[in-house]
């Protein structure tokens, strides 16, 4: 019965074992925070959202700098979703744009899935941003979409993102064919039904109806 405490005190000293224990606290700690902070974000509570930015911050603070590293990328991103959200566009920019969430070229070493998928909807959100010929990014859409097409389809199991991709595509460059935007719109559909995303399925209901259906009179 005593075997397995003393393979783990010969593996991890009391000393390290209680240091090991604090650091999975401190990061479980950093890890509450991001959460209750998205998920306040997806409701629109943005000082609820804020404030637990702060003490996401805060907590990120007081760990090493290797596990900072894991976290750093979804900071910066939560931040940008958050000045975008509360109308700060120039400052959510500079977020989605910094070196950790860029999009890897085909010569850089793979990303951990869960980093590079922050990293497509930091350009996704870019995308919004700048999608206006008067912006004065614009310059950065087409190659942004050339690096961005490719990733998306290659990683369509995650039908969440791909119905975000599909929603961008067919909102932010409409082709001059009415079909292609079709097409964009029906895999944006089915994608958001097939991850049961309520909240991207009526985006793309609303999307549709503003392409096709706006200014049609219905008689019953």
């Amino acid at each position: 019965m005593t075997e397995p405490a003393k393979t783990t005190a010969a593996i991890l000293p009391p000393r390290q074992l209680a240091e090991s224990r604090d650091r999975w606290r401190r990061l479980l700690k950093c890890k509450l925070h991001l959460h209750l902070a998205f998920a306040f974000c997806a409701r629109t509570a943005w000082p609820e959202a804020q404030h637990q930015l702060g003490c996401l911050e805060n907590a990120a603070s007081t760990l090493s700098a290797e596990t900072f590293n894991t976290l750093e990328y979804q900071i910066l991103y939560l931040s940008g979703v958050i000045n975008q959200g509360t109308g700060n566009i120039s400052a959510a920019l500079s977020y989605y744009r910094k070196p950790s969430l860029s999009l890897p070229s085909s010569s850089q070493p793979a990303l951990p899935p869960i980093h590079l998928e922050f990293c497509i909807l930091s350009a996704l959100n870019i995308l919004l941003i700048v999608h206006h010929p008067s912006h004065p990014s614009y310059h950065l859409l087409q190659p942004l979409l050339e690096n961005l097409t490719p990733l998306c389809k290659k990683n369509s199991n995650n039908k969440a993102l791909y119905a975000a991709y599909q929603l961008v595509s067919a909102t932010c460059f409409p082709p001059t064919s009415i079909l292609p935007v079709k097409q964009h719109l029906q895999f944006a559909v089915d994608a958001a039904k097939g991850c049961s995303n309520e909240q991207l399925l009526c985006m793309t209901l609303h999307v549709i109806w503003f392409k096709f259906f706006k200014g049609v009179r219905v008689i019953f």
